[in-house]
Parts: C-alpha cells; sequence; structure tokens
C-alpha cells in the first residue's frame, strides 16, 4: 500500500516538516520509525518532530537512541539537550554536548552551545573555558568573542572582556549590540567617556537599542562635565524615540476613581533579589499595611535568591513579567486593575521604566532612579528636601514628590566593633573609598590628592568586590593619581569577595571615608556611618550628587557635608589632624544612625502610603475634572 512505502511516507513527513506542520508530519514519521527502527536519519527528525510537538519526555528518548546509532550527527546531540533543556534535565544536555564533542572534537557548533548553555545558567568560567574551544576552532567567531567577553565581565577579568569585545568591533565594526557591550565594559573600568561614545553610537545605529539607551542615561551620571540640559535631553529623547503614549481618559474610563478606598500598588522591578535597592525596600514592606494597600509585585527578577523568597511572601499578589515585552507586561498590570505603580532604580540593571510610556496605570512613579527617566507619562519621582531642594534647577519630566526622608536602610545585623580608629596605632591616617572604579574622575582625584598632601604619609584604601584584581581598573587610578602628583606607594588596593561580616570590617580599618562625586555612595555612606566611619562628601546641585549629604543631614552630621572642593579638602584635612574627633565619632555615629529617620522603618511606610494616598487623590481630582 502507498502510505507504508517508506519513500512516500517521508516525502509526505517531510513536506508537513518545511509548511511548520509537525503534528500533521508524525503520524508518518511513526510509521517510518517502526519499519526503519534504525535508520538515524528518520530517527532523528522523529524526534525533533515531538519536540516541535511539546512532547518533550518522549522526544526525549527517542532522541537519546540517535546518538547510540552509528556515526550520529552533531544535530543529534545539540537536539537531545534541546529536549533535555526543555525537560530541565540540564544534567543530560551537558552530557549530550559532551559526547557529541568527543566523538567530533573538531566541530565548533557543538563547543559554542556548550558554551551558551553554560552561560546561560551563569556558569561563566566553565563557559569561557568552552568559549576558546570556539575560538581555537574558528578565530573569526564574532558570537563567540562576544559572549566570552560578556562571561570574562562576569568574573571580573575585565581586561581580558575588552580585548575580546574589541576583536568583535573589529570583525564586524558598525554594530549596534556589540558596542553597547564595549561600553558596558568600559564603563566598569572606568572609560566613562569611551562608554558615553559606544552607547550613543549603539543608539545611532539602532535607535531601538533601548539597553544601549539604559545604560547611557546610568553612565551620565558619572560625567562631571555634563550639563544638566544634555543629561535631560538625553533622558528625554528615549520617550521621543518610542513614540508610545498612553491615554488616562481611554484606557482606565472603568476604574473606579474613589479616593479613600483600599488601593492596588504595583511594583515592578528586576531587582527582588540580593541587592541594594531590594534593602532599601525591605523595612518598609515588613510594615506596609495590606489592608488599606494591597501589594502587587511585577517580578523581572531572572535569577531568584532568598530575597526574591521574601518578597513574594510579602506580596498580595506575585507576578513574572521576564518573559513579556513592554506592551505585554502593561497589559498584564492594567489587567490587574493597578492604581498606582512604581518603577523602582529604572534606569539600573534590567529595569524597564519604558513600560511606563504605556501607561500602564492611571498613576506611574519613579523610586529609587537618581534622575528623571524622561518620560512624559511617569507622573511622579520621589525624593526629599535634601536631595531636591526647594531651590533646585534639576529638570525633570516628573512632579517631584518630596518625603520627610528618601532613603530607608536595613539595620546591619550584628555589626563587629569597628574599634579605635587605625590611626591611633599605625601613627597615619588611612583614607577608604569602597565605591566603585567607574565613580571615581580626574575632578574626583584632584581634591584626594589634596587632601593625600595635606596629610603626610596618609593612605588611600580602594576597594570594591574584586574590581582591583584587574590590571587596567588599577592602572587607571594609578595614572590619574600620578599626574596630581601622588604616587602609587600612597595607594593600597584591595581585591575579593567577602562575606557580610568580612567586609564590614575592612572599615574598621579606616579613619575616614572619601565619598565620590558627581556620583555619591549610598549603601557604602550608609554602612560608614554604622561603622562609625565619618563620610565626608560634597553637595551637587543634582539628585545624585545629593546623596550622602542628605545621609549625613538625617544623622545630624551636616559638617561632613562640603559646599566646595575646597572646603571638602579641608573638611577631610582638619578631621584627619584631629585624633580625638575621630575617636569621638568612632564612638557616637553608630548610635546617631540608629535613632535617626534612616532606621525608622514603621514610620516610613506611613510616610509612603500616604504619599501614594495623596497622589491617588489628586488624580480622583484630574478624572472629575476631565469627565466634567
Amino acid at each position: 500500500m502507498a502510505q507504508t512505502n517508506p519513500e512516500k511516507l517521508w516525502q509526505t513527513a517531510e513536506r508537513y516538516l518545511k509548511s511548520n506542520r509537525p503534528s500533521r508530519a508524525e503520524p508518518h514519521l511513526r510509521k517510518l520509525v517502526q519499519a526503519l527502527p534504525r535508520d538515524p536519519i528518520i530517527l532523528y527528525n522523529y524526534g525533533l518532530c515531538l519536540l516541535q510537538m511539546g512532547k518533550i519526555k518522549k522526544a526525549k528518548d527517542v532522541l537519546k537512541k540517535t546518538i547510540t546509532l552509528d556515526q550520529p550527527q552533531p544535530p543529534f546531540f545539540i537536539t537531545l539537550a534541546e529536549a533535555a533543556l526543555a525537560d530541565g534535565d540540564m544534567a543530560l544536555a551537558i552530557k549530550s554536548l559532551e559526547t557529541g564533542i568527543t566523538r567530533t572534537p573538531l566541530e565548533a557548533t557543538l563547543h559554542q552551545r556548550k558554551a551558551m548553555l553554560l552561560q546561560t545558567t551563569g556558569q561563566w568560567r566553565e563557559a569561557v573555558s568552552a568559549y576558546s574551544a570556539v575560538l581555537s576552532l574558528d578565530d573569526q567567531n564574532v558570537d563567540a568573542f562576544v559572549n566570552s567577553a560578556i562571561c570574562k565581565h562576569q568574573l571580573g577579568d575585565f581586561s581580558g572582556a575588552l580585548a575580546h569585545i574589541n576583536t568583535a568591533v573589529r570583525l564586524q565594526p558598525d554594530t549596534s549590540f556589540v558596542l553597547n557591550i564595549k561600553g558596558s565594559i568600559e564603563q566598569v573600568i572606568g572609560y566613562t567617556e569611551k562608554a558615553q561614545r559606544c552607547y550613543q553610537r549603539a543608539v545611532e545605529l539602532d535607535p531601538d537599542n533601548y539597553p544601549a539607551r539604559r545604560n547611557s542615561l546610568f553612565n551620565l551620571l558619572n560625567l562631571s562635565h555634563m550639563d544638566q540640559t544634555a543629561r535631560f535631553q538625553i533622558a528625554q529623547d528615549i520617550d521621543t524615540q518610542s513614540s508610545i503614549s498612553g491615554s488616562r481618559v481611554n484606557l482606565f474610563n472603568d476604574s473606579v476613581f474613589e479616593p479613600d478606598r483600599a488601593l492596588r500598588i504595583g511594583y515592578f522591578s528586576s531587582d527582588f533579589r540580593l541587592h541594594v535597592v531590594a534593602f532599601n525596600l525591605l523595612p518598609y514592606f515588613h510594615h506596609a499595611n495590606h489592608e488599606k494597600f494591597k501589594i502587587h509585585l511585577f517580578s523581572d527578577t531572572k535569577h531568584p535568591d532568598e530575597i526574591t523568597a521574601q518578597f513574594r511572601s510579602m506580596a498580595d499578589k506575585w507576578h513574572e513579567t521576564s518573559h513579556l515585552d513592554d506592551d505585554q507586561t502593561a497589559t498584564l498590570i492594567r489587567k490587574q486593575n493597578i492604581d498606582v505603580l512604581v518603577f523602582l532604580a529604572g534606569r539600573f540593571d534590567d529595569n524597564r521604566p519604558s513600560v511606563a510610556a504605556h501607561r500602564a496605570a492611571p498613576v506611574q512613579v519613579s523610586f529609587h532612579d537618581c534622575a528623571t527617566s524622561g518620560l512624559a507619562e511617569m507622573d511622579y519621582w520621589l525624593t526629599d528636601k535634601y536631595l531636591h531642594p526647594a531651590e533646585t534647577q534639576e529638570v525633570s519630566t516628573e512632579e517631584l514628590w518630596r518625603l520627610p526622608v528618601f532613603y530607608q536602610f536595613t539595620l546591619l545585623d550584628n555589626p563587629p566593633d569597628a574599634g579605635p580608629p587605625p590611626c591611633t596605632d599605625a601613627g597615619y591616617v588611612t583614607f577608604g573609598v569602597f565605591n566603585k572604579p567607574e565613580k571615581i574622575n580626574t575632578p574626583t582625584v584632584s581634591v584626594w590628592a589634596k587632601i593625600l598632601n595635606n596629610v603626610p604619609a596618609s593612605m588611600l584604601f580602594l576597594k570594591y568586590f574584586n574590581f582591583y584584581d584587574d590590571p587596567m581598573v588599577r592602572e587607571r587610578l594609578l595614572h590619574l593619581f600620578e599626574e596630581q602628583g601622588i604616587s602609587k606607594d600612597r595607594l593600597r588596593f584591595s581585591a575579593g569577595y567577602d562575606t557580610r561580616g568580612s567586609h564590614l570590617q575592612l572599615y574598621a580599618r579606616t579613619d575616614i571615608m572619601l565619598d565620590p562625586f558627581p556620583f555619591n555612595g549610598a549603601t557604602t555612606t550608609f554602612e560608614s556611618i554604622c561603622m562609625g566611619v565619618p563620610v565626608v562628601a560634597l553637595w551637587g546641585d543634582t539628585f545624585v550628587s545629593r546623596v550622602a549629604g542628605s545621609l549625613l543631614c538625617h544623622i545630624g552630621e551636616v559638617g561632613l557635608a562640603a559646599q566646595s572642593p575646597d572646603q571638602y579638602v579641608d573638611i577631610a584635612t582638619s578631621l584627619a589632624q584631629d585624633p580625638e574627633r575621630l575617636v569621638r565619632l568612632r564612638n557616637t555615629l553608630r548610635q546617631k544612625t540608629i535613632a535617626s529617620p534612616l532606621l525608622d522603618p514603621a514610620n516610613y511606610a506611613r510616610e509612603i502610603e500616604g504619599a501614594f494616598r495623596e497622589m491617588w487623590r489628586q488624580r480622583c481630582g484630574q478624572k472629575i475634572a476631565e469627565t466634567a
């Protein structure tokens, strides 16, 4: 009969497969397998067909057989790995690819798929090794150079990452995606000007490259020479390019605009995880009023951890959004009838304030971002009177909403005793900087060099995770200080990943912390004062350049915040020359911090909820005016 003829069965199955109709091809392939059970091509196509149909376990069983037959081809191992991944069987996926590599060690595709799998699962070191194997077989493989650079970046090998991404740029110039990666590597090394040029070029080549736009907005905070008008214009360009604008009237006619009812508050973030923003939010969430405010968390968190679990347990409703695009995310949020939607740390990490352009909620708020979102549909920007004094000149698309205190921190668990200032035994003063190297620029180094020159024999102790293991990171700073007449023996670099306790112990090795500008430290400032170490800061004219000063004001140490670079030098120099004052600060700063509004979560929660309530009341008033 015709239907049992292998050739005709194959022709029919192949036609259905080519037209993307695997369910129609399946019965024909099944008959072929019954007739020719050891034909590797037929068996492989049957397994692939089952995989396309979503019959994962059956596909996996069939594909396992393909690699036991004579002379299995590389696609057999790759497709089995895909089926194993779909079934959550990571061990089999890796084993399949490694078996294929053993059989055909010169097949670059197998090495590359293994590398990509290792990269996807965060096995950075193993992925780098696998990409090295790819490049030994194919030294023109741009994807391998790019992805190897990404993995090296994750490992803190920034010099190696930059070398690989530069090769990728040489092989494939003017590629928006590649230039964005190059910019991100240059930024962490501290080449912020070069990074900005990369981001700008990436956006020119592809205006829809949102990660490059977001990275550009982040990096702008590091650039001391950039004026507010230019920063604001770049932020606004994102909104202009998106050409998306939601209509309040059209989208929310069904919403119940009653000013005093229980509200649904949505928080959208990629940072519901082990992250500084999460630690700033946890105290508030522990004191949220769930009767009057129903908390919906929209999580873009790609690698959840124990902190993610804490947030999930405190939410009235949890939503996963990392698999959705901006429009789909906005649709999900509207379906949940969210009244006030809070976008957390917009330009940082993998956050997507761009969802606000779709008008996902009647009231939209930017929180824990460090500058304007530039989005016309973002209604409010949370701040306080220190970050944005009444006379602020910082421009924003949002209306500023000043809280009594902006920052709220998690009290450090059993913080170690800082002990006496180390200068009492060492005989010299140690200044400390635990901020990102990219925050350290020429104007900042110029000020710090004056302090070091004013305080003979003093040292500058620099630490930020493992960043100073990288020679390019160290050499950039050594060069900047050398230009200011400071020899390398005055700088002490430390690198490595610490536990929370061992990290805090590092503060015990410093007498005075120096805050960078224009991009101040927040968590580092808080940790320092909790450990009794004074922080010298410089007031700027933008939110991001007033963070450290605001924290010092809230603990009653406004005298540590300078109004000018010269005053900054004077404050640090005077502190270094007054060991008795250093001892007093060592003994009092922690208690002053604990007693401050920076650690008053119950009151903070009421202030936040009061702000959301008043925003909602104003929105209800607008609704009445719109429909009048």
